[in-house]
């Protein structure tokens, strides 16, 4: 009877010190994106693009960064997820020409495009990368002087949206910047 004692005893603080100490460690590693799967792929941002604007993809669109650092699964709700793709001229042209619709009007909207630069208030935390421990960042062959060049410039046309509450202004948005001097599309989506 002894040895089925000192078992139970010995499971039990086993169980209680998995709860306690493994317990919240996984569910922190499994948020923040560990083990790293990587569900952020090319079709991904081709499929967002078109859902969160409305606009078809174009044609000579060539994805040339993406990511995603929400997490595994996207548990954590938030973070950010970036593209940025290239054009040729004639898409760049026809993208301007039509409003980004938003999927879900009733909650927000799109500006209308305006001439950049994007203010601070909206571009400022818009890194183009995923600087997290653990993300599932896909490629990126952008750095953060294209960022801050596309950004900060006079030629460039954005449209945005913001997606929160009144008091937080930009926590949560949706930024579209066209760059005609380098034919790219900026796209980021980010909730916090």
């Amino acid at each position: 009877m002894s040895k089925l004692k000192d078992e139970i005893a010995r499971t039990r603080w086993g169980c209680i010190g998995f709860v306690v100490l493994g317990g919240p460690l996984i569910m922190m590693l499994l948020c923040s994106g560990w083990p790293h799967i990587d569900h952020t792929t090319e079709q991904d941002a081709k499929d967002r693009y078109t859902e969160w604007t409305g606009l078809p993809w174009p044609q000579s669109g060539k994805i040339i960064g993406f990511g995603d650092d929400h997490g595994i699964f996207h548990l954590s709700s938030e973070g950010d997820y970036f593209f940025v793709f290239e054009v040729d001229d004639e898409a760049l042209e026809e993208i301007l020409k039509r409003q980004p619709e938003s999927p879900s009007p009733e909650e927000w909207l799109f500006s209308d495009w305006q001439q950049g630069p994007v203010p601070n208030e909206i571009g400022s935390h818009r890194r183009f990368s995923t600087n997290a421990t653990f993300s599932t960042h896909a490629y990126s062959s952008v750095n953060e002087q294209d960022v801050s060049r596309a950004f900060n410039s006079a030629e460039i046309f954005y449209s945005a949206s913001e997606r929160c509450c009144e008091g937080l202004a930009w926590h949560n948005g949706t930024l579209i910047v066209v760059d005609p001097p380098e034919n790219h599309i900026w796209v980021c989506d980010w909730d916090y």
